[in-house]
């Protein structure tokens, strides 16, 4: 029996949609050792901004402590003429710098300029490592339907 999507892969840090022009913003810490592999997910809509950073951050703690960019997981979107689109980044466990204590990691959005910048965000976990991925949800999540 194959098993559900959710059983495997659930939201687990999510950034409200709204217009970010000319702002940053950025989920809450997830700790990322609750899953294998993570997939963040960025949708962008309509786009007034001449420039758009969409990255992955990790850090020590909850609270953020020593935040630092992940090497190699940022995009970086230039063309304010092209909404409607996503930015996917892959994340592996063995890339965050756990040799240094960083096991937390986020979304991150930077926007420069422009009037209307609608974004969202979503963190997605992947393949558990206890469990069912529906069982640890965001309360972000209304409803979980089979």
């Amino acid at each position: 029996m194959n098993a559900l999507p959710m059983e495997r892969i659930t939201p687990r840090g999510f950034l409200s949609l709204d217009n970010y022009a000319n702002l940053s913003a950025a989920h809450p810490w997830v700790d990322a050792g609750q899953f294998r592999s993570w997939l963040f997910v960025a949708v962008l809509g309509a786009n007034s901004s001449p420039s758009i950073v969409v990255k992955v951050q990790q850090a020590k703690d909850v609270l953020g402590t020593g935040v630092k960019d992940i090497v190699g997981k940022t995009y970086t979107h230039a063309d304010s003429a092209t909404g409607q689109r996503l930015v996917l980044i892959n994340l592996l466990n063995e890339e965050l710098d756990t040799a240094a204590g960083y096991r937390f990691a986020r979304l991150r959005v930077e926007v420069t300029g422009g009037t209307t910048t609608q974004l969202t965000g979503v963190m997605l976990g992947c393949d558990p490592r206890f469990g069912k991925a529906q069982d640890d949800r965001i309360s972000e999540v209304l409803a979980v339907v089979d």
